[in-house]
């Protein structure tokens, strides 16, 4: 979960812009997110994401992640994967949500996300039973 919330911010680029370069220093899954001031906003911005002239393929995130970021809602919705540090070059083709901006952050896998949580889950269900167990060490005999 702290990898979740630890990530770090690549580029911001508002829609009115049309393209940013940004800097990535490591290998690994980037996601592309839209930050707009209403959560239930429709996401409609295409984009492209380029390396030397080399258009970098990615896929819509199953798992709509929502997270606040400057204090707006901002909701996952592209990953892709970068194999080689370098610069890269994002561009808004044609902007459909009229307010708001894109940001590029370090991401994981659902399946890396989705078992964090149930890990999270299971280990605060253990420590209250360590607390309930402490106080009465024979809860079920009367």
């Amino acid at each position: 979960m702290l990898q979740i919330i630890r990530s770090k911010t690549i580029a911001e680029i508002t829609v009115l812009q049309n393209e940013q370069e940004m800097t990535i220093t490591k290998p690994g899954l980037y996601s592309v997110s839209s930050v707009v001031s209403d959560i239930m906003a429709p996401i409609n911005v295409d984009f492209t994401i380029t390396h030397n002239g080399h258009t970098i393929e990615g896929e819509s995130t199953q798992m709509k992640t929502r997270f606040m970021h400057k204090g707006n809602f901002a909701k996952e919705f592209y990953q892709f994967e970068v194999t080689q540090p370098g610069k890269y070059l994002i561009t808004i083709n044609e902007p459909i949500v009229p307010r708001g901006s894109l940001i590029v952050k370090e991401s994981m896998p659902n399946i890396k996300r989705i078992a964090a949580i149930v890990l999270l889950v299971l280990g605060f269900n253990l420590s209250g039973w360590g607390i309930i167990l402490s106080c009465n060490p024979h809860p079920f005999i009367k």
